[in-house]
């Protein structure tokens, strides 16, 4: 028991110094972290460095404030624990008392017991002795009663001597008369020790009952006891588990207060960052704003172009515009394997080619604009005949429609032949209506 209380005195006493620690702590996170600055005013659009540090200094200031209040919270917790431990250890003493004099009293009892005991064998021994006396005496008595009926019988008979029997008749009468008050005491004392008997019998029995009932008070008491000690050793395991806790707490407020002291220290830095963001922003968005007007510049040329060129065209021209080019009408396709177009497709191209004249007349002429013209194939080879690929076939396309729009009046300094062959199908399929819209002719403007 002595052990015990010396280890829960030891372990309190290391509680008691981990909630010193706690106390402190919070004076010295107050001392170490500098007085927080005013923020610097949230530019329209910052640099995303700048704002993830901002963003990490004030985490790092909730994390403290929720360290500090937490500690507070252990703090509590530690000094409930130490007022629940040593209320148990009372608790815990006082049971072993109780343990202690429940002992004390089951010896007792047991000493009263065996005296009990030994108090019902000498009446026992006293009633067997009476009972032999008294059955000596009733026999006695019946011996004396017998001869009684044979001196009467005799002195019947004999009328001569009946004076010797008479008298001898007398003395067995006064002798059977002493027996049997001998014998008449000896049952008084008989029922005298019986009574003395039952009595003994009867306090044996209740000491034998007391004896059971203390018995059984002192192993609900241990177990009592037992199950006292398995809390308190529960109490004092979260008790040192309160305390790491503690420790570790204490240690990471004051990791997290020197992070918080160097973001801190650096967050002016941080502020010439911002303010050398927003102007670097401010010249990029100047500069995203020149080029945005120089790009629209750019393109209103070709929008207006393709938007006369549509106008001329007609809504049942047959050609479709998509963004910025131009996919010539489906009646304007070479035959298989060849680069010449029959005579309606070429009459055909040469309407567009009229038409592309007249919207080229919105492009500025001061500007290096020219009109690329794509050629295309389907995927059928072509090898060994007139050309040698199917890249060579759709140049030699392209290069049939730049003669004829520049017989139809485009400047042919303002046309380029360009290729791709069948790798950019409009229809990946193996129909020949798949092959035939692959057979085509686009047209794009760009700024050379």
């Amino acid at each position: 028991m002595g052990t015990r209380q010396a280890r829960r005195g030891w372990r309190a006493s290391t509680a008691l110094l981990v909630t010193g620690l706690l106390t402190a702590a919070p004076a010295v996170l107050a001392q170490q972290s500098p007085a927080p600055t005013e923020p610097a005013p949230t530019a329209p659009a910052q640099p995303a460095s700048p704002t993830a540090d901002a963003a990490q200094l004030e985490t790092l200031q909730s994390q403290l404030s929720a360290l500090a209040s937490e500690g507070d919270k252990l703090r509590q917790q530690l000094q409930a624990k130490e007022q629940e431990l040593a209320a148990n250890a009372q608790q815990l003493a006082a049971a072993a008392k109780d343990v202690a004099d429940r002992d004390a009293r089951i010896a007792a009892l047991e000493n009263d017991l065996g005296a009990a005991r030994a108090a019902v064998a000498a009446p026992e021994a006293k009633v067997k002795e009476l009972e032999d006396k008294l059955a000596a005496a009733a026999a006695e008595v019946e011996n004396l009663t017998n001869r009684a009926k044979a001196l009467d019988s005799d002195l019947t008979a004999s009328r001569a001597d009946g004076t010797a029997k008479a008298e001898e008749l007398a003395t067995l009468t006064t002798q059977a008369e002493s027996v049997a008050a001998a014998a008449a005491a000896l049952q008084v004392q008989l029922r005298d020790a019986q009574a003395a008997l039952g009595e003994a019998q009867t306090q044996a029995a209740n000491r034998d009952a007391e004896l059971t009932k203390q018995r059984a008070e002192l192993m609900a008491a241990r177990n009592d006891l037992s199950s006292a000690e398995a809390q308190l050793a529960g109490k004092v395991k979260e008790n040192e588990a309160l305390a790491v806790a503690a420790r570790d707490l204490v240690a990471g407020s004051e990791g997290m207060a020197a992070e918080l002291a160097a973001l801190k220290q650096s967050s002016a830095k941080l502020e010439q960052d911002v303010v050398a963001a927003q102007a670097e922003n401010a010249s990029s968005q100047s500069r995203s704003l020149a080029l945005e007007q120089e790009l629209s510049a750019v393109e209103a040329p070709k929008k207006l172009f393709f938007g006369k060129l549509q106008e001329a065209l007609g809504p049942n021209s047959g050609a479709v515009f998509e963004d910025d080019r131009l996919i010539f009408p489906a009646d304007i396709v070479f035959p298989s394997a060849s680069a010449k177009l029959k005579p309606p497709a070429r009459a055909r191209a040469l309407e567009i080619g009229e038409a592309l004249a007249a919207a080229s007349a919105v492009l500025p002429p001061d500007s290096p604009w020219v009109i690329r013209i794509d050629g295309h194939t389907d995927r059928s080879s072509v090898g060994g005949q007139a050309f040698e690929s199917n890249r060579e076939l759709a140049a030699a396309r392209a290069v049939e429609v730049v003669q004829i729009l520049t017989k139809a009046g485009v400047p042919p300094e303002r046309l380029v032949a360009a290729s791709f062959g069948e790798f950019r199908p409009l229809d990946p399929g193996n129909t020949p209506e798949a092959y035939q819209r692959n057979r085509r002719i686009e047209l794009t403007i760009e700024d050379h």
